[in-house]
């Protein structure tokens, strides 16, 4: 009973969050939520919502059918909600050690004993009546403006609900970011240290049973104890985190999260180093067709914070690295020294032509004090970094090798490195041909890396001639990729000055996918799929800000890709429907 309630709950909450009209204040309900909760969900302007998505599914030429009509339809419920409330879905702490979390439907009401005629009021003990919800037998209570719902097994938590005068004080900061969006959704830290827990007592289990595999499952084992301790750091840094989504009036569709970290921890301390973006973070990428490019500040400040962070990844899991902490220790001390002057970097994945490795148009720059200071200092840290890992057996950081060469008339190096096959897993049949389609004949990884200007390094992946492109472009000073119209469009709808950015094309992604089913699928199989090629649009763009003690991100999707999706879906369809017709 209780668990046909809980299932039957979700979906009639993603209705039912959509029958109030303009949420004045997140606050109201907020005032409810205990210290001990799980987390919570909201939507606000939900009228607004229910109405841009329809007019967006009309623009996609995809039907989106009027929730608020659905659920009055369903519910019977027509009088007594306040549909100019906040809707919530609160998860609270189970009612002892052996039961499952409580959830909790608030919804706003504004003549209560309405809106519980409706809903075949069953028995009455005090001021909590059993009812029956979509079928459902439910409990009901009022409390503040608010219907309070559940299942019959959590009666103790309907109950235990009370309003407090104020929002309390671990959920004032969210209340503002809960009103600016549509739909929230917030973790908080009783939640996030129950699912950290629940998920290191799950890779427990699997270590055990995968220790006994072999070695196959002894890497296996390596990289759970990795995850293990993220799950350890995150409950010990994280007191809250968030995600919301927000469609404008032009459809232009924000997902947004929010991360709160604990002012003693070691996160919170490192995203303070983080310092906000100067310049173009994408300078001198080519402003070609592309199929994701980003880029990000760096600082000293920062990388010492990475290169720590790294250093107890590494110690972490020794048997996936192979380095003691001996090595471990000089392999930051080399990678800290080498990366001084340093201040932004970026890297692009163009599209690229058919018959070329997928990689020969991966490039980069560096934004540094000094080129050709930097390359000179690289050639000494290739040899050092090789000298630290003798004798070591690290299937994570195989040696590479560095030779002096000359690009665009200033000296270079260029560096190859073996990408070792895993030696527990068994291979794919097509691993050799997709490691040759990916980086050319052998499979083997080469880059280069050279000085663009007095401040640019330039690095380019497999084929030296885009890398030469792009540095006579810097050294013309001609457009970058940020003087594409439609980039330049897209940054415009993200925060400024954000440390970190990045674009997906989704006309370059359909590309590389067209050229990946041509590449990696056995030879007749590929002829068989028939991929539509997608319309050129604006990318998606995604930014990440701090702030003290806090990570904000935002990923933007322009409207000209919501409607170019709906009509590549329309013409997919088309396409399966013609295959219906000929096959008959």
């Amino acid at each position: 009973m209780a668990r046909r309630f809980f299932t039957s709950a979700l979906p009639i909450f993603g209705i039912l969050l959509l029958a109030a009209s303009l949420a004045t204040a997140a606050e109201d309900f907020l005032k409810l939520v205990p210290d001990s909760a799980w987390g919570f969900a909201a939507v606000n302007r939900p009228a607004d919502v229910n109405a841009k998505a329809q007019t967006l599914g009309r623009e996609m030429q995809l039907p989106v059918p009027d929730l608020m009509a659905m659920f009055k339809k369903q519910s019977a419920i027509e009088q007594g909600i306040d549909e100019q409330g906040t809707t919530a879905f609160l998860v609270l702490a189970p009612e002892n050690e052996s039961a499952t979390p409580s959830p909790i439907l608030l919804i706003p009401v504004t003549d209560y004993a309405k809106f519980l005629a409706q809903m075949t009021p069953e028995s009455k003990t005090e001021d909590v009546t059993e009812v029956s919800f979509f079928g459902s037998p439910s409990l009901v209570r009022r409390i503040g403006g608010y219907a309070a719902l559940t299942g019959l097994k959590y009666r103790k938590s309907l109950e235990s609900l009370e309003l407090s005068g104020e929002v309390p004080a671990a959920l004032k900061p969210w209340g503002e970011w809960i009103s600016a969006r549509d739909i929230a959704g917030v973790l908080l830290q009783p939640g996030i240290k129950t699912l950290s827990a629940k998920g290191q007592t799950w890779l427990s289990i699997m270590k055990m049973k995968l220790g006994q595999a072999g070695e196959q499952g002894k890497q296996a084992v390596a990289a759970f104890e990795l995850y293990e301790k993220m799950l350890q750091a995150a409950e010990k840094e994280i007191s809250a985190c968030g995600i919301g989504l927000a469609l404008d009036g032009q459809n232009v569709l924000r997902v947004t999260s929010r991360t709160e970290m604990l002012p003693a921890g070691e996160w919170g301390k490192f995203l303070a180093q983080v310092p906000p973006a100067k310049e173009n973070l994408l300078a001198g990428l080519p402003g070609e067709p592309f199929v994701v490019a980003g880029g990000g500040v760096l600082s000293e400040a920062m990388m010492e914070g990475m290169m720590q962070f790294s250093l107890n990844l590494m110690k972490a899991a020794p048997g996936m690295y192979g380095l003691g902490e001996e090595q471990i220790a000089k392999m930051s001390k080399l990678s800290m020294s080498n990366f001084k002057g340093v201040r932004s970097m970026s890297m692009s994945l163009g599209v690229g032509k058919g018959g070329e490795p997928l990689y020969a148009n991966l490039l980069g720059t560096m934004r540094v004090d000094d080129a050709e200071t930097l390359i000179a200092g690289y050639e000494q840290y290739f040899r050092q970094y090789n000298e630290v890992l003798q004798g070591a057996k690290s299937s994570m950081m195989p040696p590479m090798a560095a030779e002096k060469c000359e690009i665009a008339g200033k000296p270079a190096l260029q560096i190859k490195m073996d990408l070792p096959k895993p030696q527990a897993a068994p291979m794919p049949p097509q691993y050799d041909k997709m490691m040759e389609a990916m980086l050319g004949p052998g499979g083997k990884m080469t880059f280069w890396i050279a000085p663009a200007d007095e401040h640019t390094v330039a690095l380019g992946y497999v084929n030296k001639e885009p890398l030469e492109r792009m540095i006579a472009a810097i050294r013309e000073k001609k457009s970058d990729l940020m003087g594409d119209a439609d980039c330049s469009k897209t940054a415009a709808l993200l925060p400024p000055d954000a440390p970190m950015v990045g674009y997906l094309s989704p006309q370059g992604t359909v590309e590389l996918v067209k050229r990946m089913v041509s590449d990696f699928l056995p030879p007749g199989m590929a002829e068989r799929v028939e991929i539509p090629d997608f319309p050129q649009t604006p990318p998606l763009g995604f930014a990440v800000k701090t702030a003290p003690n806090e990570l904000q991100s935002t990923l933007a999707v322009p409207a000209e890709v919501l409607q170019a999706v709906g009509k590549y879906i329309q013409h997919i369809r088309g396409m399966s429907r013609e295959d219906v017709t000929m096959n008959r």
